[in-house]
């Protein structure tokens, strides 16, 4: 099954445009600003050329291809290539692409209400504070109310966006009736719009047999586990049954 794709309309195009930020060059070396800088014309030429390629379903393979710059992490050994993020940079009409297409899925998801409820990214009035709110109420609640003592576990996964397995996202998005008819030949690597939403919806039912005596947040790839007792010894047992 393929998708139908609402006709991009130029002043939706306009719109993505001013929204790019002034960051690095691509493999083809052209800069953010000169699209920012287009004329009327050479704006309704890309907008009839995108509107193309979402119809037939072919993305040219340059728009593909990334430049990979290494960033090093905070406090990291920079003797260690493990210190080290790599950050793919897209040509901009690649990132300007894939940053439409991220908006369409975004506005279904919102719509059908796919994503987990506790997930604070990509949802609109939620944010980073969101489940650290939830935390520190459900904490007080315990303790003024019950006299139970609470624990949280945070988890930091490795590579995250690295490790998903493409052919299984791929099948989890058909079963949420998101069918895309071109292949995820690039992953989901660090930089790319997409990535953070298609690693969201990759593991959007991760949580799904979370004990009910331990609550979760959720901001992308960063998760937390917390649950409350009367007894110290149980919260351990609570977690090692959750986690």
């Amino acid at each position: 099954m393929t998708t139908k794709w609402k006709q991009i309309a130029i002043e939706e195009f306009k719109y993505h445009i001013k929204q790019l930020r002034n960051s690095s060059t691509g493999p083809v070396n052209i800069h953010n600003r000169c699209l920012k800088n287009s004329s009327e014309l050479l704006i309704q030429h890309l907008t009839k050329l995108f509107n193309q390629i979402l119809k037939q379903g072919y993305i040219p393979t340059k728009w593909k291809t990334a430049n990979v710059i290494l960033r090093m992490k905070p406090k990291k050994d920079k003797q260690h290539p493990s210190s080290y993020r790599p950050i793919s940079l897209l040509s901009c009409l690649g990132k300007l692409l894939e940053t439409i297409i991220k908006q369409r899925i975004m506005l279904e998801v919102e719509r059908r209400n796919i994503l987990p409820e506790h997930q604070a990214d990509f949802r609109p009035g939620k944010s980073t504070i969101y489940n650290i709110l939830r935390l520190e109420r459900y904490a007080q609640n315990q303790l003024r109310c019950a006299r139970r003592h609470s624990a949280v576990i945070p988890f930091d996964i490795k590579a995250a966006f690295d490790s998903v397995w493409q052919d299984g996202l791929i099948h989890k998005l058909n079963d949420l009736r998101l069918h895309k008819q071109f292949n995820l030949k690039s992953g989901t690597p660090q930089g790319f719009p997409l990535s953070p939403l298609l690693y969201i919806m990759y593991t959007a039912d991760s949580m799904n047999e979370i004990p009910t005596h331990t609550e979760h947040g959720l901001f992308a790839n960063d998760t937390a586990l917390w649950t409350s007792s009367n007894i110290m010894t149980y919260l351990s047992s609570r977690f090692q049954q959750s986690v």
